[in-house]
């Protein structure tokens, strides 16, 4: 049988524990070892395959509704989500906050099956430590799709504990109160919030140089889109002047969301040929590897641009999502969707 071992450094023992959801680590762990032997990579699969053997053997069929059985096959899964790396890079971007480790005691990631619904937020429950006091405890939500490209799961990760850290920083000045008086309301300042809050997260990590700096770009784009009716010379400069605030609190970014006029007072002093400029940019747009696509919302590394995009793909996707421009591009996945929807390959 081919050796997989875990990893065994206890150097550093972080003052939290992890717990993921099985549903999460069966799902991300069986698309991997199909992955690899769809490549011929064999040596996880046998190893995967032998160590699930000994638990057939143990319990005939007639028994495997028994909880042990599942418990069994959860530790495997469990394991083999270690072995294969994804655990070193949860904790590699939980290891860059140290706020992190002083202040929470359990952090728990579970599946969810929406991009829209992925985010780092802490529970309202607390952990009493006899040592340490009250700590928190972070709900990590994310999709398995997302830890099948590796890159894009760190970036994923870094950004949002950050949200996490400015939450558990008392200068942010964070509460957790109803942000409108009605549904339609709360849901339209909690998307101008939200927006305003991952600028300022970005732009960080753009300065510690832990995210490629093509993010300002996208972040741009749906800035523009959301305050369309703002005058353009006013948003290019409220928009450096995000990118370039240092200490934003919530109540700040609150009263933005609920007004946005108060985002004049962000301004950044620019000349008119610098916002010349900036208009000029904006209209060449560049597609790293690893920026998310506009439509699926996912990191990705092979582009569609809008001259091998087909014409009714375009109408198509047009038809579905009025505010994508051809531009915009897409990751090859959705073109390849788009495409069998037409017809046309």
């Amino acid at each position: 049988m081919p050796d997989v071992k875990e990893k065994t450094d206890q150097s550093t023992v972080p003052g939290y524990k992890i717990e993921y959801d099985p549903r999460l680590t069966e799902e991300v762990v069986s698309k991997k070892i199909k992955d690899l032997e769809q490549e011929g990579n064999m040596r996880i699969p046998d190893s995967f395959r032998a160590a699930c053997d000994p638990i057939y053997d143990k319990y005939p069929i007639a028994d495997r509704d028994d909880i042990d059985f599942e418990d069994a096959f959860r530790g495997i899964y469990l394991r083999f989500f270690k072995i294969l790396g994804y655990e070193d890079i949860v904790q590699s971007a939980l290891s860059e906050y140290p706020v992190i480790d002083e202040k929470v005691g359990e952090i728990i990631v579970k599946v969810c099956y929406a991009v829209e619904k992925e985010e780092a937020n802490l529970a309202k429950r607390k952990i009493e430590d006899p040592e340490r006091g009250e700590l928190a405890v972070i709900i990590l939500q994310i999709t398995s799709p997302r830890f099948f490209e590796k890159e894009g799961l760190k970036i994923f990760l870094r950004h949002e504990l950050m949200h996490v850290t400015d939450i558990l920083d008392p200068a942010f000045c964070y509460d957790n109160n109803p942000l409108g008086v009605t549904p339609s309301e709360e849901c339209i300042i909690k998307n101008h919030y939200a927006l305003i809050w991952d600028i300022y997260i970005d732009q960080r990590l753009v300065k510690s140089e832990r995210v490629n700096p093509q993010i300002k770009d996208e972040r741009r784009a749906e800035f523009d889109q959301t305050y369309r009716s703002i005058q353009e010379d006013d948003r290019i400069s409220i928009f450096e002047g995000l990118w370039q605030i240092e200490g934003l609190t919530h109540p700040q970014i609150l009263a933005c969301a609920k007004n946005p006029t108060g985002l004049l007072e962000y301004r950044a002093a620019l000349s008119p040929e610098q916002i010349a400029r900036q208009k000029q940019d904006k209209k060449k747009k560049i597609h790293l590897p690893g920026m998310l696509c506009p439509l699926c919302k996912f990191p990705t590394h092979r582009w569609k641009e809008e001259e091998s995009i087909l014409k009714e793909v375009i109408e198509k996707i047009k038809e579905d999502a009025p505010n994508w421009d051809p531009s915009d591009g897409l990751c090859e996945r959705c073109d390849e969707i788009y495409r069998a929807i037409v017809g046309k390959w």
